[in-house]
């Protein structure tokens, strides 16, 4: 599980890529039914999907299918920020599990899904979100490999997660200084034109 996730970080250029590809190797080598990438705002308040995985075929937020999608993911979103126990722990729901949201629970119901897995993307003292993996198999056996495979791969997808804002952090810092930079040459441009514009008046005052 680590060398796939390595080998994505190395054949995937960007965040989005790896993640789609992630979660489709995800949901191919485990035979699952869907798996998702949930993120938190930067001040913790809210979670949303940013990104899903069903039966193979990637959907994000620009997809035209997005908004359709047939989802509790607004439910969903809503547990995962608030259940707590899940910030750190990897959490398995098997059947019909009550701390769940009930329409999770009905979606379950009407797709046959009776394992779900909910791995967190977390860095010590850092929370960044949670992957969910859904499975139509709960046999004890199926749970254990399934978990093992996806916190194994949610530790690297963490680190990529991570390691993509950190270098857009650094760009925003770059263009912000090279921003400063400019309005300063520019205000000193200004400063010396007029300097010499006042001086120039002075001495013809001066002369007058």
């Amino acid at each position: 599980a680590v060398r796939l996730a390595l080998d994505l970080l190395v054949s995937e250029p960007d965040v989005a890529g790896f993640f789609r590809a992630f979660m489709a190797r995800v949901v191919e080598d485990t035979e699952s039914h869907a798996c998702a990438v949930w993120l938190l705002n930067d001040d913790h308040s809210r979670c949303e999907m940013w990104m899903a995985n069903l039966r193979g075929t990637s959907y994000t937020p620009e997809t035209p299918e997005w908004q359709s999608l047939a989802l509790p993911r607004d439910s969903m979103a809503g547990h995962l920020h608030a259940f707590r126990a899940g910030w750190d722990d990897t959490v398995e729901y098997l059947g019909d599990d009550d701390r769940l949201p009930e329409c999770v629970r009905q979606f379950d119901r009407e797709h046959g899904i009776v394992s779900l897995i909910a791995a967190p993307l977390a860095l010590p003292g850092r929370h960044l979100g949670w992957v969910t993996l859904a499975s139509a198999d709960g046999s004890p056996c199926e749970v254990i490999w399934r978990r093992a495979l996806l916190e194994a791969m949610a530790r690297q997808a963490t680190l990529a997660l991570h390691h993509h804002r950190v270098l857009e952090q650094s760009r925003m810092e770059v263009r912000r200084q090279a921003v400063l930079q400019e309005r300063n040459r520019i205000a000193r441009d200004i400063h010396d034109t007029l300097a010499q514009g006042f001086a120039a008046i002075l001495m013809q005052l001066q002369a007058a």
